[in-house]
């Protein structure tokens, strides 16, 4: 005999129940699921990845994949972590101000995403400084002389910018989004997820901030020849990306490289690259360093083991009389080799080299920045706090994105620096370069809406703004002129400059390598 209020199989009521309203629940849900079984298992499998995240809560918009949390928001979100807290708080203040009482009542909001890596382990401390910059911009463009409020969705595509081209589908199949900014690193992925935003069909304008590898252009670079021959055969960027909807304000590598071989008027004596050159930023400006010099000897190391780079740092110290390394890898590794150099200089084991030089493009701007490990920040401050670094025995001179300390009589730089304090962040976050970069993405694409007439931009005419940047129209960014050619690259030289001690163990700071006044 059954129980009162029991169920049978678990399911089918019987009995006496309390609450005879809700006695059938059980049924109705085992109904549901019989009924929609094949939406059923497909909730099973999207439930796990999407309540990973947010508290726990299922989200659409965010969710976990390769154990991070990734997606799109226009909140406080900071994606589960800490550092990103109070930007994105600045972001959600300023968006939150925007719906309900933006800098123009009578003219619909625009809405402009963030696509962006905040893991990666090429950034360093510079992710929150790019979103610093983004923020800024944001400000600036709902102040004074705004015609269309500006809001920021911010796409977080991971450490290995896993979810980009998911984000980039679903960025493009958001109606509210007219333009896309930061586009991530120099990456596969990133080419990927140009190709979906500019794909028929409501194509998205883009403009990236970081990106300076060859073939990230609306040709794959053809007027620098470029030869991709080390790269990834299925690398799609050998032919272009984003179809015409793609822009950057980075200065590509090959023009970094051409500015550094004037700066070295000769082949250097060393090349410093990692035993894989599939990454974008190494495999496609490696054959541009090939040709300072023929027959420059490389030198090799892997970047998954420290003890290689040690390696390469013993065959600089092997040579005698000034020494120029040129060094293509990504800069996560440079504090390690400099470092390295720096101890067998200590031991008695780098005696040979009069002088050591290193040269590389801007992701050497590394060395100024704060790291977010704590082994690789030692490795920079023992450089840094160095008597072979301090008395210019080793030298580093690169060409960055951005450079503070050349900006300084740049009236737009000096409004960024004010939209920094006004804010609260810190100054000195300017310095590494990214927030300035970050900052005119964006401010590109906002510059480009307020020339428009009518009462709501569309994708197409906002890209068409975006490629009228040029000539007469150019711009004015806190980088300097910002200004595009007919394959969307900017036409401006990066400015070469050397990383200078600190007076009295202070920061460091840059000079270019063409001023009258040296380091020291």
């Amino acid at each position: 005999m059954s129980q009162p209020g029991s169920y049978r199989l678990g399911v089918w009521p019987v009995g006496y129940h309390p609450n005879r309203r809700r006695k059938w629940w059980r049924l109705a849900v085992v109904v549901v699921v019989l009924v929609g079984a094949v939406p059923a298992v497909s909730l099973a499998r999207w439930l796990p990845s999407h309540v990973a995240c947010r508290d726990g809560w299922p989200s659409g918009e965010v969710w976990s994949q390769d154990g991070e949390c990734v997606g799109v928001t226009e909140g406080p979100y900071a994606f589960e972590l800490d550092q990103f807290t109070r930007v994105m708080a600045v972001i959600d203040e300023q968006n939150r101000t925007v719906r309900d009482h933006g800098c123009r009542s009578d003219h619909p909001i625009v809405t402009i995403a963030v696509l962006t890596t905040f893991t990666s382990p090429h950034g360093g401390g510079r992710m929150v400084q790019e979103l610093e910059g983004f923020a800024a911009a944001q400000r600036r463009a709902n102040g004074a002389g705004c015609r269309f409020p500006v809001r920021l969705k911010v796409a977080n595509t991971g450490r290995d910018a896993q979810a980009a081209e998911a984000l980039a589908r679903r960025l493009k199949d958001d109606p509210s989004v007219l333009a896309v900014v930061g586009m991530g690193l120099s990456d596969q992925r990133s080419a990927d997820a140009a190709d979906v935003l500019g794909s028929s069909g409501l194509p998205v304008p883009m403009v990236a901030d970081l990106i300076t590898a060859s073939g990230f252009d609306a040709d794959g670079s053809k007027a620098d020849s470029p030869d991709f021959g080390t790269c990834d055969q299925g690398a799609t960027y050998r032919d272009g990306v984003g179809h015409g909807y793609f822009y950057r304000v980075a200065h590509r590598t090959t023009k970094q490289i051409s500015v550094l071989s004037n700066f070295l008027s000769g082949p250097p004596d060393l090349l410093i690259t990692p035993t894989d050159e599939r990454d974008p930023y190494t495999c496609t400006s490696l054959p541009f360093a090939r040709k300072l010099g023929n027959d420059v000897q490389e030198v090799r190391f892997d970047p998954q083991d420290s003890r290689t780079v040690a390696q390469a740092a013993e065959q600089v110290c092997r040579r005698s009389g000034g020494v120029t390394a040129f060094y293509t890898a990504r800069s996560r590794d440079l504090g390690r080799f400099l470092h390295r150099i720096v101890d067998q200089r200590h031991n008695g084991q780098c005696v040979g080299p009069s002088a050591i030089t290193v040269v590389s493009t801007s992701d050497a701007v590394r060395m100024r920045v704060p790291e977010a490990e704590k082994e690789l920040e030692a490795s920079r401050m023992a450089v840094l706090e160095s008597e072979m670094f301090r008395l210019g025995r080793l030298r580093l001179v690169y060409t960055p994105l951005a450079d503070a300390d050349s900006l300084k009589d740049n009236p737009e730089f000096g409004t960024l620096r004010r939209q920094f304090v006004d804010l609260g962040f810190e100054v000195a976050h300017l310095e590494g370069g990214w927030a300035v970069n970050a900052y005119d993405s964006l401010r590109t694409v906002t510059e480009a809406i307020q020339t428009l007439s009518g009462d709501e931009p569309s994708r197409a005419q906002i890209n068409a703004a975006i490629n009228g940047i040029k000539g007469s129209n150019r711009l004015l960014g806190a980088g300097g002129p910002i200004e595009f050619d007919n394959s969307n690259n900017r036409t401006s030289d990066p400015v070469a400059v050397e990383l200078c001690p600190g007076q009295g163990g202070g920061r460091p700071f840059s000079v270019p390598v063409a001023s009258t006044e040296p380091c020291r």
